[in-house]
């Protein structure tokens, strides 16, 4: 009777010993899921490498806005219409309210804004154009419509 008992419990720990290894053999074995989690695991790692490290560094050089003005113009016709958003399709009444929360300028550069000629008007929005055009240049006029371009006359 001790032997079939001690007979029996060797037979149960065989066979859990190979149930055991049959769980490592499958715990082991890849599976596609593995496959796809390794595969796109590496390919963020590379991503996230290549916006970090490799990116082109910002040109040294800064352009000055203010020195064109036709640029200068677009700029603020660009803060005019973050105004307006920001402020429920309203305008203001002069530009220098767009310092420096929607033109990115200093208080002492508000002179700048001289050589821009600022309408509010109540059809169109606002009427933004460049106070002096040069001779055989038109004359460009900003509003909430779109680009209107006038030709100038010049009186000699």
């Amino acid at each position: 009777m001790f032997q079939t008992v001690s007979g029996a419990g060797t037979s149960l720990q065989d066979k859990k010993a190979q149930m055991d290894e049959k769980k490592e053999r499958k715990r082991k074995k890849w599976g596609a899921f593995q496959y796809f989690l390794m595969i796109s695991s590496s390919i963020i790692i590379a991503m996230g490498a290549v916006i970090l490290f490799g990116s082109q560094s910002t040109p040294s050089g800064s352009a000055n806005i203010l020195q064109n003005d036709r640029a200068f113009l677009f700029l603020v016709d660009s803060a005019l219409k973050r105004y307006a958003h920001h402020k429920g399709n309203n305008y203001p009444d002069q530009l220098s309210v767009l310092v420096p929360r929607f033109l990115p300028l200093k208080k002492s550069d508000l002179i700048f804004l001289e050589r821009l000629s600022y309408q509010k008007d109540p059809q169109e929005g606002y009427l933004l154009s460049l106070s002096h055009v040069k001779p055989g240049e038109m004359k460009i006029i900003l509003s909430t419509k779109g680009i209107k371009y006038q030709a100038v006359i010049n009186q000699g």
